[in-house]
């Protein structure tokens, strides 16, 4: 009792607040006053994995765009380079049809318009007949912009009727503007008099 004459009841701690504490802080977390160290300790620890595991994705995925570039160049530059066989393989078959039918104009096309400009179809070729057409050594390509074909030419004049025989060094040249293959070595030097 107290010198008022009041009593004083002590009121026993309610089991509700222990309820809504324990809503509050979940089980295995220590009570909110009384957050150890050891609690965020982990947290921080778990923060530095993550943004370390982000890091290497990071880095992972640098790496791996590296290898799809260089990996899609090197497929480019394989591509061109097919292209540029199959354009090769196309110029010398155009050619040789041209020149084993009697298509001289034709064939004269398959030199380079500069070369071309300062030429006028040799009159050689006139009464002039292929009567055979050999490659000796297919195209093979010198560098990038060069490549050269050996063939044996049988012809003959109408006039004549004699066959003669020669061989040709053909020497391709690649034109990047043109995007196209010109006979570089001219047109093969047909002799009509055997002497």
């Amino acid at each position: 009792m107290t010198d008022s004459g009041e009593q004083s009841v002590r009121v026993p701690r309610c089991a509700c607040k222990r309820r809504k504490q324990s809503a509050v802080n979940p089980p295995g977390r220590p009570e909110s006053g009384a957050i150890d160290g050891r609690w965020q300790q982990a947290q921080r620890s778990g923060t530095k994995r993550n943004s370390r595991v982000a890091g290497q994705l990071g880095r992972t995925q640098s790496l791996l765009w590296v290898l799809l570039v260089s990996v899609l160049s090197v497929g480019c530059a394989m591509v061109e380079k097919d292209r540029r066989a199959l354009g090769l393989e196309a110029a010398t078959t155009g050619y040789q049809s041209a020149l084993r039918w009697g298509y001289y104009e034709t064939a004269f096309g398959f030199l380079h318009p500069d070369q071309r400009k300062d030429l006028e179809r040799p009159e050689a070729l006139d009464g002039l007949r292929i009567t055979g057409y050999d490659v000796v050594q297919p195209p093979v390509m010198q560098d990038d912009d060069t490549a050269s074909q050996i063939v044996v030419i049988d012809y003959l004049f109408e006039d004549a009727q004699v066959v003669r025989r020669l061989t040709d060094r053909q020497v391709w040249r690649w034109d990047d503007q043109l995007k196209s293959w010109w006979l570089d070595s001219g047109l093969p030097r047909f002799e009509s008099d055997p002497g």
